[in-house]
């Protein structure tokens, strides 16, 4: 991945960072020779002059181009890929489905200790679950018989699996067999639109995320009723919820800035672990307690990990685009990458060292 970090004058190149200070005249010279090429000398200075007023010489370079985040990017890797060989990310399931369909991941999940994957895709309109056991090799691929759904999760729910969406009534929840051949049943909730859902180790409760009166807030469902978990004020959207191995359900609450908290359901008490003016998503922990997220800054989205017994924040990947759904599992992280206009689960070997 290469980005120039516009907010602390930083390059960063494979993921590795180096500071401007200091930084061999030909790294200046490659940017600007890339620019001028690309956009010409007339808007490269304009850029430069105008970089302080926009907040950073690239957004000033998308203002003058009129061109956004993704489309400088994808000419500066094409410009770069004549010099440099990229470091890739590994994938873990081809893009290519049934009849060489393209699949966009839409979620995924695994199941506890880590032995069993699952990953919910769309292809043409329709959606699949695809599972593999015993590692990240031999997938198998189950098509879901849902009609006017729109799917937006997927969880393990003790050891079945279950998918949660909306259509213009409510919400639909499915539940079926840890590989999705068998469903073993299906609940309609009206009024509600589902945007995330997480079911518990012992296959007792699902928390779920859902939109009701223009208002998101956090849901509990013990297989008999749905009870308001927490919702917040006027204004405030609670997002994303899992669980951590305390028993405190992990979410984001977003209203003016947006935070990562910590719920204790019997107590209905939430404590803040993470504030920022960035957009924050799909928190979940991983080995030692560590909590992974998503975070998009500038229109670029990372995974970011807080380290709550060493109180550190530190980054995980640096992309060129959008890395979301951090995914512990056994020594890997496994996150849904955007390539190619959809988004693919790749993996990061031994993220927890």
């Amino acid at each position: 991945d290469y980005v120039l970090n516009q907010g602390k004058g930083e390059i960063k190149i494979d993921g590795k960072r180096a500071s401007q200070t200091g930084l061999p005249d030909f790294i200046y010279r490659f940017f600007w020779h890339f620019v001028c090429r690309n956009y010409g000398k007339n808007s490269a200075a304009q850029s430069l002059k105008d970089s302080v007023y926009y907040g950073g010489f690239f957004n000033s370079l998308y203002t003058v181009s009129g061109k956004d985040a993704s489309a400088v990017d994808s000419e500066f890797n094409l410009f770069l890929g004549r010099y440099l060989k990229k470091a890739g990310i590994d994938p873990c399931y081809s893009a290519a489905g049934p009849g060489g369909r393209a699949i966009n991941a839409v979620s995924h999940c695994c199941g506890v200790p880590g032995s069993v994957y699952a990953l919910l895709a769309e292809k043409g309109g329709e959606y699949f679950v695809i599972t593999a056991k015993g590692g990240l090799a031999d997938f198998s691929e189950v098509k879901l018989n849902v009609q006017g759904v729109s799917l937006k999760s997927i969880s393990f729910f003790g050891e079945n699996l279950l998918a949660a969406g909306s259509n213009k009534y409510g919400s639909v929840m499915i539940c079926c067999g840890d590989d999705g051949r068998e469903v073993l049943w299906k609940r309609e909730f009206p009024f509600i639109y589902i945007s995330h859902v997480y079911g518990d180790s012992s296959g007792g409760k699902i928390y779920f995320s859902a939109l009701a009166k223009g208002q998101s807030s956090l849901f509990v469902y013990n297989m008999t009723s749905v009870a308001l978990l927490k919702t917040g004020g006027r204004g405030t959207d609670l997002l994303y919820p899992s669980l951590a191995a305390s028993g405190e359900v992990i979410y984001v609450r977003r209203n003016n800035v947006q935070s990562i908290m910590l719920l204790d359901s019997a107590t209905g008490m939430s404590r803040e672990i993470y504030r920022t003016s960035n957009t924050l998503a799909y928190p979940s922990e991983g080995p030692g307690g560590r909590i992974y997220f998503s975070e998009t800054e500038k229109g670029i989205t990372d995974i970011r990990c807080i380290d709550m017994s060493a109180g550190t924040i530190g980054q995980i990947t640096y992309t060129s685009t959008s890395n979301i759904l951090p995914l512990g599992m056994n020594d890997r992280l496994l996150f849904l990458n955007y390539n190619k206009g959809a988004y693919r689960p790749v993996f990061q070997p031994s993220y927890s060292k």
